[in-house]
């Protein structure tokens, strides 16, 4: 079974901080401090469980008037499940619930194909998280977002 649990900031942050951990500074080699930052302590965390543990987890923010989505991790037992697609298309609901017209994210360079197949685009920008880890700046709009079109998975709900 699968299941949701919603955070705000650091309270009963242990979950989120783990799962990042494992993926980016274990899994990826990255940086602790490039990986937590000041935004977790006013970000929308999102886990995802199965069955008995969780799996995934992501996070919202707003900062500028602009709304992100980031530190998105799945580990790498139940990659492939779609676990990572419900969990940006869980963000990006949040985000529109809180009225953002289109939400960024900092695309790793394995991870921009992920990113457009639920309609993001491309920037004409990129960001250096950490020496040698530059993303590309991807966009979507609530109009082009993935929740208001088919998912292209079973083709049964025709994007409603």
């Amino acid at each position: 079974m699968i299941y949701s649990k919603w955070l705000f900031g650091k309270s009963d942050f242990s979950e989120a901080y783990n799962i990042r951990k494992q993926v980016f500074v274990t899994g990826l080699g990255l940086s602790e401090e490039a990986q937590f930052d000041e935004y977790d302590a006013r970000a929308f965390h999102l886990l995802i469980g199965e069955d008995d543990k969780f799996v995934a987890t992501g996070r919202l923010y707003e900062t500028g008037g602009s709304f992100y989505i980031g530190g998105i991790a799945v580990l790498p037992e139940v990659r492939g499940e779609g676990i990572g697609d419900l969990l940006v298309r869980m963000l990006l609901n949040k985000a529109f619930e809180l009225l953002a017209d289109e939400v960024y994210v900092y695309a790793r360079k394995e991870s921009v194909n992920f990113y457009k197949t639920l309609n993001f685009t491309e920037c004409e920008e990129t960001h250096e998280m950490e020496p040698g880890d530059i993303r590309t700046v991807m966009k979507v709009t609530q109009k082009d977002s993935p929740l208001n079109h088919a998912c292209k998975s079973c083709g049964g709900c025709g994007g409603h």
